[in-house]
This record gives C-alpha cells, sequence and structure tokens, in this order.
C-alpha cells in the first residue's frame, strides 16, 4: 500500500504520514513538481516488502523516459524510519 502518489501536477503539502506501507511510502512521477514539508514514514519491519523499498520513489516521466528534466518535487524535514536497526557504520 503507497500512501500517497503524486502523478503529475503541482502540488504543495505538508504533514504526511505512511504507516507501515508495504511499498514505497511516497512516489512522484509524470512531472511532478511541488513542495512537500513535514514527512514522516515508519516502516514495520515483519511486513515491510522484501524489495527493500524506500521512503520516496522518484520516477521520470513514465511515458516519455527521455524526458528526464520533468521532475522538480522540493522535499523537506523528511524522517523515514525502515523499522530496521541502523548499522553502526551508518551513524559515522
Amino acid at each position: 500500500m503507497m500512501l500517497s502518489n503524486f502523478s503529475g501536477g503541482n502540488v504543495n503539502c505538508k504533514y504526511l504520514i505512511a504507516y507501515k506501507s508495504l511499498d514505497d511510502d511516497f512516489d512522484c512521477d509524470n512531472g511532478y513538481r511541488g513542495n512537500i514539508q513535514f514527512g514522516l514514514s515508519v516502516k514495520d519491519k515483519d511486513i515491510a516488502d522484501v524489495s527493500q523499498s524506500s521512503g520516496w520513489e522518484i520516477d521520470n516521466n513514465n511515458n516519455s523516459p527521455a524526458n528526464y528534466n520533468s521532475q522538480e518535487p522540493v522535499r523537506s524535514s523528511q524522517t523515514h524510519n525502515n523499522g530496521r536497526a541502523m548499522k553502526p557504520q551508518a551513524l559515522q
């Protein structure tokens, strides 16, 4: 289950929460342009998918992959917890 999918357009939003999603928590594609502030995602390690989904999946224009400059999401104040303990080297 994906909480937020921004497929094109200009949308500004605040205070998004994804809780125990099975796939990427937030997703944008097809030329999305907008501001996303205060995003929080928390995964459950026992139900998250095995593909190692992440907090964000940002794709290009699926109908015209060569149009690589179409995405302009501005993300700020994002916190993503993958439900697994951090490895010590990640803290260095």
